[in-house]
């Protein structure tokens, strides 16, 4: 039975035209309440950091070894108005995959940004393909104007909630 849900973003670096002037840090809880009916509660706040969103110097990810423990679900954010970001996902996604040995973890694709479409690089088509070709759902969302910023994590905790079900579901029929 999952005791928990361990949630990783991982995000591209900064085009590196742009350097950020001090670090970004975000946070996450989410909290899965399941009664005797199996009914799901879904808590999304803001708490003190529980994971960072950070931009290494570089366009490749660090080779330094890898501080996450097993993620339950994965979520990788790219800039819409950056090729360079856009292609970075491929290797962090490999990264994970490579971390958790072969095990499918669901997720998330999302297109940040999508506000800039006079500087958009990526269409959101491409993006679409390749996140159905690696298994993720995508979204586009907009930080700054506040739009289509919840869709993501509902849907990373749609992910879960059936990764629960079918954990759940595995562990009855061994009973």
């Amino acid at each position: 039975m999952l005791n928990g849900c361990n949630i990783q973003c991982f995000h591209p670096p900064l085009s590196p035209s742009i350097t950020p002037s001090r670090s970004l840090s975000l946070s996450l809880s989410l909290s899965l309440s399941l009664s005797l009916s199996l009914s799901l509660s879904l808590s999304l706040s803001l708490t003190p950091p529980s994971f960072a969103l950070s931009h290494p110097p570089s366009p490749h990810p660090p080779s330094i070894p890898l501080q996450w423990g097993q993620p339950s679900v994965l979520c990788l954010v790219f800039d819409v108005s950056s090729e360079l970001s856009f292609s970075s996902c491929g290797r962090w996604l490999e990264r994970v995959r490579a971390h958790c040995q072969g095990l499918h973890i669901p997720g998330v694709l999302v297109g940040n940004k999508s506000d800039l479409s006079s500087r958009r690089e990526v269409e959101t088509s491409v993006a679409q393909e390749w996140a159905q070709s690696q298994g993720l759902q995508y979204h586009e969302t907009s930080a700054k104007e506040m739009e289509n910023c919840e869709a993501p994590f509902l849907s990373l905790a749609q992910l879960f909630h059936a990764l629960y079900q079918d954990r759940l579901q595995t562990i009855q029929n061994l009973a």
